[in-house]
């Protein structure tokens, strides 16, 4: 199904495993059960890895790969930015929800280059729907009948952008989804590990804490596909641990922002003082519950992971403002695997809607003990 992909990025192979993991918890102020099911099926030794994700939804083959694997030339630099020969001259749109984030401003960057590096001649054409649902959805129409080579997007709602998803394909247009996912499955899927978020972060506080302890969870957005995602890893991350257990968990009236964070992180040491670590959705919310960690003279003695690895937070994390953040790819990872989903769409004789891939982007977390060797995000 991979045809260039497997050729290209060196998929590496994992042993057969089943993994079922139920995470279930009621949230403090009504907040929702999550569930999610992780089932992996591989061979051992073998050429491909694939594994089928349920979460918020999203369901499909994984394709992994291993960046040390990857080709390098005498200086042992890795050549990420492999040759496309089926992509060159070709049109394709993007769509995406808030081009100045630094994340998006990263992978544009990233596909630019490969673009430019390789002598593609890609027609690429950047839209900014400036977080608005209805100018996106006009965009994506637009990008339908304008009969581009493929749409790649960011959707923010799953649910309201899957009869456009279908659409495309019915007129012969691949989708690929930019980070997140459409009920409609599209025809590959770069995507952030919502759930392995979660986990990582759980797994850090564990090894800080030698497994005891009560911890904390500040939400970004109840019911939103990133949170849920990222609550789910994260409780059964703590969950493995029989010592440890997710005490309380806030869900701001300012959602994602350092507002919300300050907001919840205040009332969470009040009403919970034995807490050992925050969790938080973001970075802002982050950077806010640390503001609220040195307010109430609780930092050195409270741990703190955000997620996203935005510039700021690697700044707080150097600074020992706080103790992590969960990033979402390095270098030109993202804008390769982007570049590798253009291309497996765009094979000859490939038919728009035929498949339904999952490339995840790796993650990282960046701590103080590595903050000089992860690769940070553009200042904006």
């Amino acid at each position: 199904m991979t045809r260039t992909l497997i050729k290209r990025l060196s998929i590496f192979a994992m042993l057969l495993v089943t993994i079922a993991i139920i995470a279930s918890l009621t949230a403090c102020g009504g907040g929702a059960i999550s569930t999610v099911t992780v089932t992996a099926s591989g061979q051992s030794g073998g050429a491909t890895s694939t594994v089928t994700v349920t979460s918020a939804g999203n369901t499909g083959q994984v394709v992994a790969y291993d960046p040390s694997k990857l080709p390098k030339d005498s200086s042992g630099t890795i050549q990420w930015h492999n040759y496309y020969p089926s992509i060159a001259g070709s049109k394709v749109t993007v769509v995406l929800t808030n081009i100045t984030h630094s994340f998006q401003i990263l992978g544009k960057n990233q596909c630019e280059q490969i673009n430019k590096d390789q002598n593609l001649g890609i027609q690429f054409t950047w839209s900014d729907s400036q977080q608005n649902m209805d100018n996106m959805q006009q965009l994506v129409k637009s990008a339908i009948d304008s009969k581009t080579n493929c749409i790649v997007m960011d959707p923010i709602d799953p649910i309201a952008f899957s009869p456009l998803v279908l659409q495309a394909q019915k007129a012969g247009i691949p989708v690929v989804i930019w980070r997140y996912y459409t009920a409609q499955k599209p025809d590959v899927d770069v995507s952030d590990n919502l759930y392995g978020m979660g986990m990582l972060a759980a797994d850090f506080f564990a090894s800080k804490l030698g497994g005891q302890g009560n911890v904390a969870e500040i939400y970004g957005d109840n019911g939103s596909f990133a949170s849920d995602g990222r609550h789910a890893g994260f409780a059964a991350g703590i969950a493995k641990y029989p010592g440890m257990k997710i005490e309380a968990i806030s869900h701001p009236d300012d959602l994602w922002s350092h507002k919300g964070g300050y907001d919840s992180a205040v009332a969470l040491l009040a009403k919970y003082p034995d807490i050992k670590a925050i969790f938080c959705h973001n970075d802002e919310e982050a950077g806010g519950a640390g503001t609220a960690l040195r307010t109430e003279g609780r930092a050195p003695n409270v741990l703190l992971v955000g997620t996203d690895g935005d510039f700021p937070a690697l700044t707080d994390v150097k600074n020992g403002g706080h103790d992590g953040s969960v990033m979402i790819g390095q270098g030109p990872e993202f804008g390769d695997l982007v570049m590798a989903a253009i291309e497996e769409v765009l094979q000859p004789g490939y038919v728009a809607g035929s498949q339904s891939l999952i490339f995840q982007i790796p993650l990282y977390l960046a701590t103080k003990d590595n903050i000089n060797t992860v690769i940070w995000p553009p200042n904006v």
